[in-house]
């Protein structure tokens, strides 16, 4: 009997808990935390929990594992039944998307999730939503998610990171001339930034510093010049 008890006892400590695979995730150790979801959404033989195969499948391709992502996706897909479930289950399809450099797909996958979003998912799949936008060449579109998302972040650091993140993907898909009608000062701001940036060899000078900030007085980008 005494023989049993101590490889049971060992199995109990060495099973994955949730509270092992948040706190992975959380440290960005994203593959490992996958690996513990994935073992915690196994429920037997051809039967998964649908939430934690999500969360597997989330922090694959958080990790950079996209195909591993896709498997949990599927696993999960047909298993679906609350709010909450479907939005994560549309911010991980739109992550693979993104991750495949197919941006339009994840475009219209996050387009096609009803709203109102769960107040949870709303920060990333806005996050997701203006990624696509800029990289689909919808710069405008893309300030304008942003700005919507800052406005649900409740800390001025979680909202400077938003800023960070909007410059970001504006730098790596510049806009063109600002043309568009309707458009306002802070958003025509954000658009002219990346131009500004990048000119010439040696980045954005002086003078056009100076202009810039003269026609958008405290702007957030500014941090960025």
């Amino acid at each position: 009997l005494c023989a049993c008890i101590a490889p049971i006892a060992h199995a109990q400590q060495t099973a994955p808990t949730l509270a092992q695979a948040e706190a992975l995730a959380r440290d960005g150790k994203h593959l490992e935390a996958a690996g513990r979801y994935e073992q915690l959404a196994r429920r037997g033989f051809m039967s998964w929990d649908a939430a934690t195969a999500l969360l597997a499948a989330r922090e694959y391709v958080m990790g950079g594992d996209v195909n591993d992502a896709q498997r949990l996706l599927d696993k999960a897909r047909n298993r679906v039944r609350s709010d909450d479930e479907h939005a994560v289950l549309a911010e991980v399809a739109a992550r693979i998307a993104l991750a495949r450099g197919d941006a339009a797909r994840a475009l219209g996958i996050l387009r096609a999730l009803p709203q109102p979003w769960p107040t949870a998912s709303a920060p990333e799949l806005l996050a997701l939503r203006g990624q696509a936008e800029i990289a689909t060449g919808d710069a405008l579109g893309g300030v304008r998610t942003f700005e919507e998302r800052a406005a649900l972040l409740a800390s001025p650091a979680a909202r400077t990171a938003n800023d960070r993140l909007l410059f970001d993907h504006l730098l790596q898909r510049p806009p063109g001339p600002v043309t568009a009608p309707g458009v306002s000062e802070r958003e025509r701001g954000w658009l002219e930034l990346p131009a500004i940036v990048t000119q010439g060899s040696d980045g954005a000078t002086p003078a056009t510093v100076a202009a810039w900030m003269t026609q958008h007085p405290g702007h957030p980008g500014a941090a960025f010049l």
